[in-house]
């Protein structure tokens, strides 16, 4: 596969950038008529889109991208992002142990901290309505016009820089007719989801407006044996509001305002495995009578026994203004302010077992959360076409600060309980970006199809961080002592309470850039290429402070992490008689340089972990998707991704050296794809329309251990999810009332989602599993 890659790289005719700004490009984002179901991307045939800023068919635009219709998520039932991996076979998300809290991977590149103050950063970004977001939650899928899920570095264009990606919601905005729907959905374990969305044009063409709430509840699929309580339940409500004015021609303000709330028990953690045989890990036989106590009561993975108050709260509020202004000539002045407050309260049982072990208690100070981020965005931009030139160029500003305070506490092996009564994380980021194209067939008719792009970025990062923790050795409790004087600091190292303040900051700095071409070579053939670099911040280990260390120690400051991609494709549109396809396909080869990862730090006599430039790799990947249409009446999908990633060199700096370079990539799995089928029975108009699909996503082995790989359920094996559903549109051509019949996960497949690896470290393996078969039905009234 490696040679194949290179081949198709050496023989691209031309060089693309991936964001390139064309000027075939047909209208701006908020030009863009959307619809209460999301059918609004369906533009002839044409799937619409706003990778670049601009709204173009999705076979335009030189790069790798997936595009899901607000239709087709209703269709497949994706309410998490999660669910969105089954239909973008280039995306692999990780709960952690919180599904309410992900991070994504694309072609291999994944993670970064999402704690501001220490910096780094998420290798994907997700948007909500062109601003950045803190959270990753389900409650991003309500009413949404589409997702667009963008492959490789972005950041010469808008927001903020990425190395791996970044994916794109798009609300469903308010349209200029009076329209809405209702929608219940009954299903398993007594799922029942109720929705409404209203739209009103309060003036015609002037002023609209679109609201709408959608409530999701649903028994837990995990069932604690002792204490009764069920995990993995659903509880939360998501409220929107949106205001389009234009008030003249020249001037547009879109403003969204969205607010999330969830109340859920938390994930049933699966204790899978115990280390009884290293006689230095003290509570392994402990956890190996928890593990025997299991599987003598015949215990599967929907049951467990644990001892924490496990529980996940989230509240997350935000609020997006776009103004458009169109200036003289062909200039457009574009300005997206954001801000939004993200609040976490996770608590979870991380060991599995009924044992104090690892039992993270979330926030204990009454009112608080564990978590709880400001987030502000301010992004301007100027864009414009002159002939032959077009120009997108602006600014970038974010910001990031506490809401409250920031308390958690957890219960560590049995023998002490930490308490951190607050905790402050501050990031702040500016940067200035321009992209430029050539249409070189407004130059000489001889290039006619060729565009040629240039962009560039550069990006200043600011992070600190001030945190209050203490430790209470041989005490094990929750909430955790109140804090006295005397009483002992984990930070600083050997100081007392209190004097228990640890501070520290730093900032980073580095560049972007694209380069490259896109030619037409028929209306229905596109080819590109591109050469790209992707940049992630750098950051802090504060802990050295803490041990007693300075901002001088080797160690403190982390350099940024930088990908340098390759990229060529194509883009197919065909017919045959009566039959329609698109086919799209990507070669692309990373090298990925200073990646950011866990490394031991050695102040004086005192060794600990954190963050480090260790490693360096080559990542090179093929990515096919297509269709076919037989009419109106039958269709089938599919997507397919190959990732072939590797370390080149991964040495830790132990005493001798660590070599990791054999070590596998995290949630990375090397084959992963999807394919659905959708047939439309032909039945008379007085009937409605009736519609079967199915659709099928499977991902190959994937490792999420930590660096041993020989310990066990370091890898999840492959595994398939199959679904079915039946729509009936229309029902009985009365023009407002549709019926749905569906079901996930048909041949109930076990799956883990991730892997909790403590083998070696304190004895235990844990995991939390993915939803088991689910049914349900949903009614739909529109209006």
């Amino acid at each position: 596969m490696s040679n194949r890659i290179t081949v198709l790289l050496v023989t691209g005719s031309c060089l693309a950038m991936t964001t390139a700004v064309s000027a075939r490009a047909q209208t701006t984002p908020d030009q863009a008529t959307s619809a209460a179901d999301g059918d609004a991307d369906q533009q002839g045939g044409d799937i619409i889109v706003t990778a670049r800023r601009v709204s173009e068919s999705q076979q335009n635009v030189p790069m790798s991208l997936t595009e899901v219709t607000g239709a087709e998520l209703r269709e497949r039932d994706v309410n998490t992002v999660t669910d969105l991996q089954k239909l973008v076979p280039s995306l692999t998300v990780n709960t952690g142990l919180s599904r309410n809290n992900t991070s994504f991977a694309i072609r291999g590149q994944r993670g970064g901290s999402m704690t501001a103050g220490l910096g780094g950063g998420p290798s994907v970004v997700p948007y909500f309505a062109e601003a950045p977001v803190y959270a990753s939650g389900p409650g991003l899928f309500f009413d949404l016009q589409n997702v667009q899920v963008l492959n490789g570095p972005q950041g010469t264009l808008f927001g903020q820089n990425t190395t791996g990606g970044a994916i794109l919601f798009e609300p469903a905005r308010p349209t200029n007719k009076v329209e809405g729907y209702m929608m219940g959905t009954y299903g398993s374990y007594s799922r029942l989801d109720v929705e409404g969305v209203v739209n009103i044009p309060i003036i015609a063409d002037k002023l609209l407006f679109r609201g709408g709430i959608q409530r999701q509840t649903r028994d837990g699929f995990t069932h604690d044996v002792v204490s009764k309580r069920d995990y993995d339940n659903r509880d939360s409500t998501v409220y929107r509001a949106s205001l389009t004015a234009r008030p003249f021609d020249w001037l547009e303000n879109y403003t969204v305002g969205s607010l999330y709330v969830s109340n859920e028990q938390g994930p049933g953690v699966v204790l899978l495995a115990a280390n009884t045989s290293n006689p230095a890990l003290l509570l392994g036989p402990a956890i190996g009578a928890a593990l025997n106590t299991r599987r003598a009561l015949g215990l599967d993975v929907r049951h467990v026994i644990l001892d924490a108050q496990t529980r996940d709260r989230v509240r997350t509020s935000s609020i997006v203004n776009r103004t458009t202004i169109d200036l003289a000539g062909n200039l457009k002045l574009t300005n997206i302010v954001s801000y939004g407050r993200y609040q976490t309260d996770s608590a979870r049982d991380d060991d599995g077992t009924p044992l104090p072990i690892q039992n993270s208690n979330g926030s204990y100070i009454p009112g608080s959360w564990n978590v709880d981020i400001l987030q502000f965005t301010e992004e301007l931009r100027l864009t414009g076409d002159f002939g032959p030139l077009n120009i997108q160029t602006g600014g970038y500003y974010d910001r990031t600060s506490p809401g409250g305070i920031n308390s958690y506490t957890q219960e560590l092996q049995t023998v002490a309980t930490t308490n951190q009564t607050n905790a402050e994380l501050r990031g702040k980021s500016r940067a200035l970006f321009g992209q430029v194209g050539f249409d070189m067939g407004k130059i000489t008719p001889a290039l006619r199809g060729l565009n040629l792009t240039a962009g560039y970025r550069y990006t200043w990062n600011d992070f600190a961080v001030g945190i209050d923790l203490l430790v209470y050795p041989g005490v094990i409790s929750f909430p955790p002592p109140t804090p006295k004087p005397g009483d002992l600091c984990q930070l600083p190292f050997g100081a007392v309470y209190p004097n228990c303040h640890l501070s520290a900051a730093g900032s980073t700095s580095g560049d972007s850039f694209a380069f490259g071409a896109d030619y037409k070579v028929t209306d229905k053939v596109l080819v590109f290429a591109n050469y790209k670099k992707g940049y992630k911040p750098g950051g802090i280990n504060p802990i050295l402070i803490g041990l007693g260390g300075t901002v001088n120690s080797i160690g403190f400051l982390f350099k940024p992490e930088t990908v340098k991609t390759t990229e060529v494709g194509i883009k197919t549109e065909w017919a045959a008689g009566g039959v329609r396809g698109h086919f799209n396909a990507t070669g692309y080869i990373n090298k990925y340089n200073d990646i950011q990862a866990n490394v031991p730090l050695l102040i004086g006599a005192l060794t600990t972990g954190g963050t480090g430039n260790a490693a360096k790799a080559t990542i090179q990947g093929v990515e096919l998707e297509g269709d076919v249409r037989f009419g109106r009446l039958f269709a089938i999908n599919a997507g397919y991704a190959y990732t072939d990633a590797h370390y080149d060199r991964y040495v830790l700096p132990t005493t001798p050296p660590t070599d990791l370079t054999s070590l596998p990539f995290v949630y990375t799995p090397k084959n992963q794809f999807n394919v659905s089928a959708n047939l439309t029975l032909p039945l008379p108009e007085s009937v409605g329309e009736i519609k079967l699909s199915g659709n099928y996503a499977w991902k190959g082995r994937t490792y999420v251990g930590d660096t041993d790989p020989t310990q066990p359920f370091s890898y999840i094996d492959a595994y398939g999810l199959l679904g079915a559903r039946i729509d009936w549109n229309n029902v009985l051509d009365n023009g407002h009332v549709d019926l749905s019949f569906f079901a996930t996960n048909l041949t109930n497949k076990t799956y883990r989602t991730n892997v909790i690896q403590q083998y070696n470290a304190t004895g235990y393996s844990t995991a939390i599993f993915g939803e088991p078969r689910m049914y349900g039905m949903s009614l739909r009234a529109r209006f």
